[in-house]
C-alpha cells in the first residue's frame, strides 16, 4: 500500500497489485470445489475472505469506493460463515472498520458507527 508513483500515473503500482490478487481470487475460485476435505475447504473458503478484503482495500486506496465496498461485504459474509471464524478475529475485525469507514467517509456515521461498534466485538 505504501509505494509512491508518480503524479502522471498515481495508482500504477496499486493496479499491478490488483491484477496479482485478483488472479489469487481466481484461482482459489477454481481449486476450493476440488477440496477433498473439510479443512481444506474451510481453509479456501477463508483464502477467499482474505483475498476479497485485500481487493477492496487496494479499490479503496484507488478511490474506487463503491467497488471497495462490494469487496467487503463479500469478504465479512464469507467470515462470518466461517465454522472457525474465531480464528480470523482481526481480519473480521479489520473488515468491519473498513466498511465503517466507506460509511462515515459518506458522511452516513449512523450506519458507520454500526460498523465500527461490530467491529469492538
Amino acid at each position: 500500500w505504501a509505494a509512491e508513483d508518480e503524479e502522471t500515473n498515481p495508482y500504477k503500482s496499486k493496479y499491478e497489485g490488483r491484477e496479482i490478487l485478483i488472479a489469487a481470487l481466481k484461482r482459489v475460485k477454481e481449486l476450493l470445489p476440488q477440496a477433498k476435505t473439510d479443512a481444506a475447504a474451510v481453509k479456501g473458503q477463508a483464502s477467499l475472505a482474505s483475498l476479497f478484503r485485500f481487493v477492496g482495500i487496494n479499490m479503496y486506496y484507488c478511490e474506487e469506493v463503491p467497488d471497495a465496498e462490494r469487496h467487503f461485504c463479500k469478504s465479512i459474509v464469507m467470515y462470518l460463515q466461517l465454522p472457525n471464524r474465531s480464528e480470523h478475529f482481526t481480519a473480521i475485525q479489520d473488515t468491519f472498520n473498513q466498511l465503517g469507514m466507506v460509511w462515515c467517509n459518506r458522511r452516513t456515521f449512523g450506519k458507520g458507527f454500526g460498523f465500527l461498534r461490530r467491529a469492538q466485538h
